[in-house]
């Protein structure tokens, strides 16, 4: 149900303002590629590991709400991954060997803020600063792996071993609401061509990106961000040289 209610309310949101904003100049597309790091309880980390780096690409569209706003509607695809075996910062790691790797598609609605408001100009010159937020849902398709686990190793920490068997018992998770955020520039390259560069970090309610909590550390959410370059489509809109001024009579 959450799923569902999630979803859905993406696409609502993403279709009220489509239904409200009539004029085809006021649209815009975009692709985007780069690259998304986990951060959770497999990497030494609070911010995450450069080590289990993974790719990340997707498709978005812009809606202009007014010169400074406009709303996004976004599909990322990508891959998550972490491995304790790729760290030698405690003993522990090398024992306790979890590892995981999962493929996401996201589904998001985010409100951009260009703070110059620049989204009416007809050629943006220069930079062009923004900040973006909103709401989605991930779905993933992976697995979790403890086969590597030294049972004997623990065995003197029954709240590891009691941890890994309540984890095992949890089936795989196949989603997650997701509260995206971030800031980016985008430059244009003419009118109709631009190009932005962006970090996003997203917010989850789920300790089980990873497939594994009570065997961990159950403080704080599994959660991802990422880096990303695009370039953005305005193919619709209108030229400032096709707008004359009326003539005065005398």
């Amino acid at each position: 149900m959450r799923k569902r209610w999630c979803v859905t309310l993406v696409i609502y949101l993403i279709g009220k303002v489509v239904i409200a904003q009539g004029a085809i100049e006021n649209y815009e597309m975009g692709i985007h590629a780069g690259v998304v790091l986990y951060q959770g309880d497999l990497t030494p980390s609070a911010f995450g590991s450069y080590k289990t780096i993974r790719f990340v690409a997707g498709l978005h569209g812009n809606i202009v709400l007014s010169g400074a706003f406009s709303l996004r509607p976004n599909l990322d695809f990508g891959h998550l991954e972490g491995d304790d075996s790729k760290y030698n910062d405690r003993v522990w790691r090398q024992q306790r060997n979890f590892k995981f790797e999962r493929s996401f598609n996201e589904i998001s609605a985010l409100l951009v803020w260009d703070i110059f408001g620049k989204n009416r100009e007809y050629f943006r010159e220069g930079f062009s600063p923004y900040l973006v937020a909103g709401i989605g849902y991930t779905i993933f398709k992976g697995n979790r792996d403890y086969s590597n686990f030294h049972w004997s190793y623990f065995s003197n920490q029954p709240e590891v071993t009691a941890g890994l068997n309540s984890d095992i018992a949890r089936p795989e998770l196949k989603g997650t609401p997701v509260l995206p955020f971030g800031f980016g520039v985008r430059y244009s390259l003419s009118p109709r061509i631009s190009v932005n560069a962006e970090t996003s970090y997203r917010l989850t309610t789920t300790d089980y990106i990873d497939g594994f909590s009570l065997s961990a550390d159950t403080k704080q959410m599994d959660r991802y961000y990422t880096y990303t370059f695009g370039l953005i489509f305005s193919p619709w809109k209108k030229s400032s040289e096709g707008i004359k001024c009326p003539a005065i009579n005398n």
